[in-house]
């Protein structure tokens, strides 16, 4: 399980983001607009078929975690973890992992090396299909996010070590959609990641 202890808010350290105004003109106006320039990454939906279950990750994300804090409490820099338990600031994602480019090779290469360090699954390239591409998000942060499918077999399973901060879950599809029609603070998931359950449901049902 997860152990984290001693969190701590820190106001006064330099960002290691990459801040951007953009400049505009819009209708006569002219605006400004704050961003943080962000990599482009992949994202695999991964189905069991020995177990008929989806692959997924569970880990603690601190962005999360720290939106789970009232704004008053986040004034102290020592956060009260019986009021705020660690659980608030844990996700259940898909396997995924970051680009330096956008040609297809390198985003299956990127694909399964996430498949294989997050899971232990062997897959080959040529059984992970592409599903769609959009923008992960259009607020002050935006990049490309890829998402593939891919099927795996225990036979397939080569490694037994996943990342020391990320938990391997399977979910049957009766409990994705019972998560589904949860809502915050249980249904603590990205919008990519709902999006992709709910396109396993229309385009893989046939596997429940």
């Amino acid at each position: 399980m997860f152990s984290i202890k001693n969190i701590k808010i820190d106001t006064s350290m330099v960002s290691k983001l990459n801040p951007v105004q953009l400049q505009f003109t819009e209708n006569s106006t002219r605006r400004t607009w704050d961003l943080i320039e962000t990599t482009d990454a992949v994202a695999i939906i991964i189905f069991n078929t020995s177990s008929n279950k989806l692959v997924a990750l569970k880990k603690f994300e601190p962005a999360v975690y720290l939106t789970s804090i009232s704004k008053e409490d986040r004034q102290s820099t020592i956060i009260d973890m019986l009021k705020y338990p660690e659980n608030l600031g844990i996700v259940i994602e898909l396997c995924g992992g970051n680009l330096r480019g956008n040609d297809e090779g390198h985003i299956l290469e990127v694909a399964q090396i996430s498949i294989y360090e997050s899971t232990g699954y062997n897959v080959p390239r040529e059984s992970i299909e592409f599903v769609s591409s959009f923008k992960s998000d259009v607020g002050p942060k935006c990049g490309n996010i890829y998402v593939y499918y891919c099927e795996v077999d225990e036979k397939m399973k080569v490694a037994c070590s996943p990342k020391a901060n990320e938990i391997v879950v399977e979910m049957a599809i009766s409990e994705i959609k019972e998560y589904l029609g949860k809502s915050l603070p249980e249904l603590r998931s990205s919008p990519i990641f709902l999006y992709a359950m709910l396109w396993f449901i229309q385009e893989k049902q046939t596997h429940e």
